[in-house]
């Protein structure tokens, strides 16, 4: 299980961090499937 939220963000911005949000949330999904693309399956 993986959260991928804003509560990795040290303090609150003065926006609206959904687009951060989302893009921080991609590009780990992205590195996930990298990683694991070539992992055997039992």
């Amino acid at each position: 299980l993986y959260v991928m939220d804003a509560s990795t963000f040290p303090t609150s911005g003065a926006t609206n961090p959904t687009a951060t949000i989302m893009a921080v949330a991609l590009r780990n999904t992205r590195r996930m499937i990298g990683e694991r693309r070539n992992q055997k399956v039992a």
